[in-house]
């Protein structure tokens, strides 16, 4: 019953699966924890070819992580397992198990959360490893479990923290994140989601939230009660495809009127539609990118990661969205001034490569920071040449931009090197994950 086999179907051959031979031609198979009636066998060996097999799954009562993706073998023939939690050593004789994790910094972040006053506190969701809380140590300590998604801090109530799993199971902490014991998700519309669904925290009002699944769900109470704002079909909000990938709103201030923009695609999509309201999903208008490059082969497109809108302008109409597709030919980030009426292409100099996250200063420059598979990058306005932003950031995949404007603080999750954080200094850029007070050290195994 490897990866479920015959007796249940919940494993994932297509995507955790790995196979090796050592020298002696033992097989190994690796795969994901089945969690259902069948026993775990993520991990099997054999000695004959296959005839039989063997589940090391568990040995003397240890059980390595789950969601193995690679084998290799070490020079005493010992059999390595690389997944979602690191690497662990299997040794045949005697059969054990050995985490090799304590100064490894492998966690997977998905969407991470700034405190708005103390530099020593961060939050971040990571794939498999559950929501982290850093505190000014070096140590991050688990406060869930199972799959991280996006995770949050109110601006305005920073005792309430926000985290999710998969399926739009949503919940809120508020006491600090010490404990998630708010489960906010009933009232939520959702025929579908993606794996994580997205949402965005209001930054003047933290009670007032826009969650994303097939529909745009908005919440003013911090998720006791939610209203459908987009329904598929209806008021213009019509999505060729189900999920939605982003929500941005504009901070309400003033006489203008709040703006809410929702890319909708999911997650494997080629390509986005924009959907935008002033009224508050009364009246959808859709206002997508312009085309993007096609080659002869597929086409490549301008899925929507991400869209934020411009703290500097208070009537909404200036958002920022960038593209994680491979495009052959850039545009991967756009701005426009106009809620979408017209788009323009202001990837100029980046690399050409799938962009994550951006996020926009409210100095004297309008700083603009993205993230993609290579780094963070940073241009002023009007927006025409990018640079690296800092340094001492390996290049790695940027997944989650944050900012802090009254700190001057901008922090990223990677997906497999930990949380770097940096001080913006008026765009004065320091030494990523520089080892100084308030500083953010990509810490070692999640505790």
């Amino acid at each position: 019953d490897f990866l479920g086999g015959e007796n249940n179907g919940s494993g994932q051959g297509w995507y955790d699966i790995a196979v090796g031979v050592d020298v002696n031609g033992t097989l190994y198979c690796s795969g994901v924890e089945n969690y259902g009636a069948g026993g775990t066998q993520a991990i099997i060996t054999s000695s004959n070819l296959g005839v039989i097999w063997t589940d090391i799954s568990i040995v003397s009562s240890f059980e390595p992580h789950t969601d193995n993706h690679a084998i290799a073998f070490d020079s005493k023939n010992n059999m390595l397992a690389g997944n979602d939690g690191g690497i662990f050593r299997y040794a045949p004789a005697p059969p054990g198990w050995t985490d090799l994790n304590s100064n490894l910094n492998t966690i997977q972040f998905t969407g991470i959360g700034l405190h708005p006053t103390d530099l020593g506190t961060v939050v971040g969701g990571s794939q498999d490893n559950g929501t982290e809380l850093y505190s000014d140590n070096i140590l991050w300590v688990e406060r869930g479990g199972g799959d991280g998604g996006v995770a949050r801090i109110s601006q305005t109530n920073p005792l309430q923290f926000f985290h999710e799993d998969i399926g739009a199971a949503f919940e809120r902490s508020d006491d600090g994140c010490r404990t998630f014991t708010v489960p906010i998700y009933s009232g939520l519309s959702a025929g579908s989601a993606n794996f994580y669904a997205p949402y965005t925290l209001d930054p003047t009002d933290g009670d007032h939230i826009l969650y994303g699944t097939d529909y745009v769900n908005e919440t003013t109470n911090a998720g006791s009660s939610w209203v459908a704002t987009g329904v598929p079909g209806s008021n213009g909000f019509n999505p060729s495809n189900s999920d939605v990938d982003s929500i941005a709103v504009s901070p309400v201030n003033g006489s203008n009127p709040m703006v809410i923009y929702a890319s909708v695609g999911g997650t494997f999509a080629d390509n986005s539609q924009i959907f935008v309201t002033s009224n508050d999903g009364a009246t959808w208008t859709e206002h997508d990118l312009p085309a993007c490059t096609v080659n002869y082969y597929k086409s490549l497109g301008c899925r929507v990661n991400q869209i934020v809108t411009d703290p500097n302008d208070p009537t909404g109409q200036t958002p920022f969205a960038v593209t994680n597709n491979l495009t052959g030919g850039g545009r991967h980030v756009y701005r426009t001034t106009n809620e979408g009426g017209s788009w323009i292409d202001i990837t100029d100099n980046l690399p050409d490569s799938p962009t994550w996250s951006v996020q926009v200063d409210t100095d004297t420059n309008h700083t603009a920071y993205v993230s993609n598979e290579t780094g963070v990058y940073s241009s002023p306005s009007p927006y025409s040449t990018w640079t690296p932003f800092g340094s001492g950031l390996p290049h790695t995949q940027g997944v989650d931009l944050e900012l802090n404007s009254s700190l001057h603080v901008l922090a990223v999750g990677t997906h497999g090197r930990g949380v770097w954080e940096i001080q913006t200094l008026g765009n004065e850029a320091a030494t990523m994950s520089s080892p100084t007070p308030g500083s953010i050290l990509p810490g070692p195994n999640v505790t």
